[in-house]
């Protein structure tokens, strides 16, 4: 019996295929740079910022929803090659080793798909909060609206990255807690 590959039932223009072509464009010496070495072998950066991008797209923030999403979405199992990093990987990763760069990263993706059409951010809703957006078109722009629409949607995406820094500052206080109680059950 032969094993599908699990490649071959992500869509053509899905959006984890467009994750994984910016992370394979990013060069492994930038991303190993963030490594001291030593201790077990890591997961592959490259593998946990798709893993983390993708999650991202699907409006989700906490590393726990992305290690439940590896173990359970196709297209999150494709990108991982099939292995399952924990929680506590992931929020070190994004918050600990990488976070400036996973912030500009998530940023020039953003700008990427919204380049690309594939995603509209003229509406965002984050905790039921509606954003009110201008839905007047004219036929013509002036160049100090594009300047003023590029400016208004950088606002939007470094809105999303506070929240998303929020999500994880407060998974690694929790962690923390976890590894002290753990200390002190153990003594």
């Amino acid at each position: 019996m032969m094993i599908p590959d699990i490649e071959s039932f992500i869509p053509e223009h899905h959006v984890a295929r467009l994750v994984d072509e910016m992370v394979e464009s990013i060069p492994d010496k930038l991303l190993f740079s963030h490594y001291v070495g030593g201790g077990r072998a890591p997961y592959h950066p490259k593998l946990l910022l798709k893993v983390i991008l993708y999650a991202y797209t699907q409006k989700i923030y906490s590393s726990r929803s992305m290690k439940r999403m590896v173990e359970e979405n196709l297209p999150a199992m494709w990108l991982a090659g099939m292995q399952t990093p924990d929680h506590r990987t992931i929020n070190d990763f994004r918050g600990v080793r990488m976070p400036a760069i996973m912030e500009e990263l998530f940023e020039q993706f953003l700008l990427q798909l919204v380049e690309q059409e594939f995603v509209d951010l003229e509406y965002m809703f984050i905790d039921g909060t509606k954003i009110e957006a201008n839905a007047n078109k004219y036929s013509f722009v002036w160049g100090k609206a594009l300047a003023n629409h590029d400016q208004k949607l950088r606002d939007k995406i470094q809105s999303l990255i506070r929240d998303v820094r929020a999500v994880t500052t407060e998974e690694l206080r929790g962690d923390n807690l976890e590894e002290q109680l753990t200390k002190t059950v153990d003594n």
